[in-house]
């Protein structure tokens, strides 16, 4: 059973391994700050033998180099990943305004006639009991409701699109 090491005896741990550590305060500074696993479990592998020794000269800055340019592409892709999930958000609450209206779009009758009724019921009860749980909790569901007293597709997509799946 692995037992608990602190951050001192990892960067220990590390120099067994024959591990190059040029500044021990910068590599506990970044275990402490992001943990063991993530920089050193996640990507040691790159750094290894098939027999899970480490290459010679392997160095504790390459390997945080590599958890930081993985970490750095994942932060672009999420960066774009979010803007593409606001503007197709924006597209699905226009299409469904123009195709069926600010207030049928909820209707049975709008669905494909081909959707299974069951599917289509619980997407439709889920999006209104949403909607009635944030009556006079969110600002937008309230203005529609009170003011035209209906809540169009681009205020629900945008609070509640993760409902319709």
């Amino acid at each position: 059973m692995k037992e608990y090491k602190t951050n001192e005896e990892l960067i220990e741990h590390l120099e067994s391994k024959n591990i190059i550590i040029d500044n021990k305060n910068i590599a506990l500074n970044i275990i402490d700050n992001y943990s063991y696993y993530s920089v050193i479990n996640t990507y040691k592998y790159v750094f290894q033998k098939s027999d899970n020794t480490y290459f010679e000269n392997v160095r504790f800055d390459e390997i945080y180099s590599l958890y930081s340019f993985d970490k750095n592409i994942r932060t672009i892709f999420l960066k774009y990943a979010l803007e593409f999930e606001l503007k197709i958000r924006g597209i699905m609450g226009n299409i469904l305004a123009k195709n069926y209206g600010l207030e049928n779009y909820l209707n049975k009758e709008s669905f494909d006639e081909l959707a299974n009724d069951t599917n289509i019921d619980n997407i439709v009860d889920s999006i209104n009991v949403e909607i009635d749980k944030n009556k006079g909790k969110h600002p937008a569901i309230t203005h529609y409701d009170q003011t035209y007293g209906f809540i169009p597709p681009f205020v629900v997509i945008k609070k509640y699109y993760l409902l319709v799946k």
